[in-house]
């Protein structure tokens, strides 16, 4: 589905930074129009928008948060749902190794987190031994040891600093 940027009804969080991937500019929005996220990619070849699809196997009706990143040269998804019925949070991450939609999306890592784990998360890096990530509700560094199959982490403290931003935006729209 193709659209140009005056046909978008998504809601791109203020001050939310694209990602740069495929040759695409990438933003996970809130559409108005389904009440529900999706991946939004400015196509930078033609000037046209595109809508990417989320991995198959997200329930959307049970995420609490959700990010997009760019780790290992990979567009990755993460979501954290939540079960009335498990006493913990889950998150799944997902990358996509190559760009084309939803056939390209690998469910990398599902991870098991106790309410003080809770909050937003920041994947930061993939690395042998396992997926690094910051909390900022618990103000932790995060990882996921694959080895021993625990999260262990390190305190640091997380300090609010406003600053003013302007976002050029001339250079994105197709003449």
């Amino acid at each position: 589905m193709e659209f140009s940027y005056t046909d978008t009804d998504d809601t791109i969080g203020n001050g939310s930074l694209g990602l740069y991937f495929a040759e695409h500019l990438h933003w996970l929005v809130l559409s108005s129009t389904i009440n529900s996220y999706q991946i939004l990619a400015y196509k930078f070849s033609d000037g046209q928008f595109e809508v990417v699809g989320l991995p198959r196997d997200v329930d959307l009706s049970r995420v609490e948060l959700c990010s997009l990143v760019i780790l290992d040269e990979c567009l990755t998804f993460s979501g954290i749902f939540d079960d009335a019925e498990l006493p913990f949070y889950v998150v799944k991450i997902w990358a996509m190794k190559q760009y084309g939609g939803q056939r390209c999306w690998s469910h990398n890592v599902t991870l098991h987190m106790c309410d003080w784990a809770f909050g937003y998360i920041l994947l930061v890096c993939f690395t042998d031994y396992g997926i690094v990530y910051i909390n900022n509700s618990s103000e932790m560094i995060l990882r996921w040891n694959n080895i021993y199959r625990v999260v262990e982490h390190q305190m640091i403290e997380i300090i609010q600093i406003y600053h003013r931003m302007a976002i050029y935006e001339e250079s994105l729209l197709w003449v």
